[in-house]
Order: structure tokens, then sequence, then C-alpha cells
């Protein structure tokens, strides 16, 4: 088995494990399934650059006690399809305030 199909499948055990759910990690299912959420984990040694700005960027304008969240919205899309992105400890909190 490849390193990258390890990685890949240590980082959904992990994920899973940290937010109580269940790694599923078959062809064509999800990777992590929680009874609220379908995960699609994506490991990768170094992130784009931009992708981790924006983060960065999110986190430094946050107001204290808020969450900071990226929300990435493609030119003629509906913004029903943009992309939330935040950092794996919040959405760990969110998760427990959901329970």
């Amino acid at each position: 088995m490849s390193t990258a199909r390890n990685f890949g499948k240590a980082v959904e055990r992990n994920i899973a494990r940290r937010i109580g759910g269940r790694r599923i990690g078959i062809l064509g299912a999800e990777d992590v399934a929680t009874e609220r959420f379908s995960i699609e984990c994506k490991g990768r040694s170094v992130l784009p650059a931009w992708f981790q700005g924006a983060m960065e960027q999110a986190e430094k304008n946050a107001r204290p006690g808020t969450v900071p969240v990226v929300v990435w919205h493609r030119k003629g899309e509906s913004y029903d399809d943009a992309i939330v992105a935040l950092r794996l400890r919040d959405f760990e909190e969110l998760m427990g305030e959901t329970k």
C-alpha cells in the first residue's frame, strides 16, 4: 500500500476519533460519518498559500469570542454552493454544542 494512501487513512482515523465519528473510508462513500455530518477528509503535505492565508486573515480579524470562518464563492455559481471552512478545534467545539 502506498505511503500516500496510508497517510490518508491515518487522517481519516484521527479525524473520526477526534470528533466521535466513524471512519467509513471506502471508495464511493464518505470518509467519516457522524449523526449530522458526512465528512470527506483530505490530507496534504502542503496547503496552498492562498488557502492558509485566508484562514489566517479570518483569525486575525475575528472579534474575541467568535469563530473565524472562511467562505469561498465561485463567480457565477449560486451562493448556496459556496464552501465554508473553519479550524478543526472550532468544529469540535461546535459539534459539542450540538450533541
